[in-house]
């Protein structure tokens, strides 16, 4: 079938006429044509393909804002503070920003949706004969995850985790200054300066917890124990 296909869309006569109105409608949305519209076979495959794999791609970017269900560490939907109500609920704290890397995410969206990994490389990897290239400067996997994890936080305002939450985090600790910070929130490149703070809060009632914790176990057993906690300050 897939030989069919390719015959069929790279066949010379397959070309819409350079004057007729199909000429301009290879890779159409469902909003400007249907493919059983299309009497020319390229611009109809073309449509055809786009608009099944456009809702594909719109499925897997909304797995990517939900947890993942076979792995228990991860933090697709961390949160920086909650009311209660919500249950299951996986707060920010220092151990779960931790592993946050952008090859840990990379290898994350590769796994989880290759299709959207998959489109996004072709519009970001640059290349060179045929053979993709790595940049030194702005490699273009570092980019992908930036934007993928842009696109998930717009689907999904809880699918944080990824990049948004830490960043906004980051923010506060370099003092970014609050245009900033609202420029890149409404981007979607961060969480908004309010939830920042919300996470600040938690993260210190989460550090203050574990040093309770360790207080309390050394009283138990009658030992000295000692116990670090960085809180947060500029």
């Amino acid at each position: 079938m897939a030989t069919i296909i390719n015959l069929l869309y790279n066949h010379p006569q397959s070309r819409a006429p350079r004057g007729s109105p199909e000429f301009s409608l290879h890779f159409s949305p469902p909003d400007i044509s249907s493919p059983r519209d299309i009497n020319c076979a390229r611009p109809a495959l073309s449509t055809w393909a786009l608009q099944i794999v456009g809702p594909e791609l719109r499925r897997q970017t909304w797995e990517l804002t939900q947890n993942d269900p076979s792995d228990p560490t991860d933090t697709t939907q961390l949160r920086a503070s909650t009311n209660g109500r919500a249950k299951n609920v996986r707060l920010a704290t220092w151990d779960a920003f931790g592993p946050i890397s952008i090859p840990r995410i990379a290898s994350t969206y590769k796994r989880r949706a290759r299709g959207l990994w998959y489109v996004t490389e072709c519009c970001g990897a640059p290349t060179m004969n045929g053979v993709t290239v790595l940049r030194k400067r702005r490699p273009h996997n570092m980019v992908q995850v930036g934007a993928i994890s842009c696109l998930t936080l717009s689907r999904n305002r809880y699918a944080s985790g990824y990049l948004a939450l830490p960043l906004a985090v980051w923010q506060f600790a370099c003092r970014t200054h609050v245009d900033e910070k609202r420029a890149f929130s409404r981007f979607g490149f961060t969480v908004h300066d309010t939830t920042a703070r919300a996470c600040l809060d938690s993260l210190t009632d989460s550090s203050m917890a574990e040093l309770r914790t360790s207080v309390a176990e050394g009283i138990a057993n009658e030992t000295m124990y000692w116990q670090l906690v960085l809180d947060n300050c500029q």
